[in-house]
């Protein structure tokens, strides 16, 4: 391994300062921990902060490839900052940025630019158009194909989170990802004040209102929630709007966002991850495995966990699999397994000891 502590590395990355709770932003603000561990002072970041402007100028610029807050004065912008600190290596957070891996690498042909792949955008963009088809999220597809397609095109490293993302790409693009690198999550600190948790026996739904969560979760109530005698209680930013829809079972109950999540994995019997769609890999399973919760999800859901799938939870495919699943109870693992599988692969530790060996080849 090659020593890092002389190197400089500028990360390129958007809203850094968010403090939302979503499972990319969260991952991209560990990243960004691990690798000022790593190079300390030596670490140079640039925000690409968005504004927020919808205008048809912003739609034409967004077709070839300036997303996410990019433009091109921000792509000098970045260029002077490695050419005034001598900066040989650049980490791009996220395969949206491809129309700026390609700025650099035409200018600068020695820089080494790493991109890590969140997603593969180009499906999860298309997947969502599918299931709501409108000019936007046309749009929107085509926009995250085209500065995808860039970041496969012209980076020299490509780290994305699974070997099925990594398939993925060599089937849309023609190139996989040189390096697998699993999520991560924090372990969150000590939390309070106490929840005002519901009495009795319970298990939980986790994730924001985006359509693959919201399709699952349709889904689940309709066909598995009139067999449970259980209740169910869905949590994550955005699920508040669907309250009168999905309450209309007496044991279904929507939260909605909370801003502590560790209370109610503790105390839920289990965690459901009914997922059809999508591509990276789905937080909830981590954050399972880190409380010790089984999981009982679809092959979707345990995308990327395969190595821990046997004591992670259950997979099921149909609402009778679900059903058997939930009353049975025959579950494998214990809580200890499933805590020490986290630890060793999807915790900071196990997440910064693969970072610094991708950072240092």
């Amino acid at each position: 391994m090659t020593d890092l502590n002389n190197k400089k590395l500028l990360m390129v990355s958007k809203d850094l300062s968010d403090i939302s709770k979503g499972g990319r932003e969260q991952l991209s603000r560990i990243n960004q921990r691990i690798i000022q561990e790593i190079f300390q002072d030596n670490l140079y970041l640039f925000d690409t902060s968005p504004k927020k402007i919808d205008s048809w100028i912003k739609k034409f610029y967004a077709l070839r490839g300036f997303i996410d807050g990019l433009s091109k004065n921000k792509c000098y912008e970045i260029l002077r900052t490695i050419d005034e600190n001598n900066i040989k290596q650049v980490y791009i957070d996220g395969s949206n940025f491809g129309k700026l891996v390609q700025f650099l690498k035409i200018k600068n042909p020695n820089i080494k630019i790493i991109s890590f792949f969140h997603n593969v955008e180009a499906k999860f963009f298309f997947d969502g158009f599918m299931k709501k088809k409108s000019l936007r999220s046309f749009f929107i597809f085509i926009a995250n194909y085209v500065a995808e397609r860039l970041a496969v095109k012209y980076s020299d490293t490509i780290i994305s989170l699974s070997e099925r993302d990594s398939s993925f790409l060599l089937k849309i693009y023609g190139r996989a990802s040189d390096k697998i690198s699993p999520l991560i999550i924090n372990r969150p600190q000590k939390e309070s004040p106490k929840t005002n948790l519901p009495k009795g026996n319970f298990f939980i739904f986790v994730g924001g209102a985006f359509y693959a969560n919201i399709h699952g979760i349709r889904w689940f109530i309709k066909n598995v929630m009139p067999e449970m005698d259980e209740d169910l209680y869905i949590i994550g930013k955005g699920f508040e709007k669907y309250k009168l829809e999905f309450e209309e079972l007496s044991n279904v109950h929507v939260i909605g966002f909370v801003e502590f999540l560790s209370d109610w994995y503790e105390a839920a019997k289990f965690v459901v991850a009914p997922i059809f769609e999508g591509s990276g890999m789905k937080t909830k399973v981590a954050e399972s495995l880190m409380f010790g919760k089984i999981l009982i999800g679809t092959p979707e859901a345990f995308s990327g966990y395969e190595a821990v799938k046997s004591i992670a939870g259950i997979e099921c495919s149909s609402r009778d699999e679900f059903i058997h699943a939930i009353k049975n109870k025959s579950f494998i693992g214990s809580d200890s397994q499933r805590r020490r599988a986290y630890e060793e692969l999807y915790s900071f530790q196990a997440g910064k000891i693969r970072m610094e060996s991708i950072l240092s080849e």
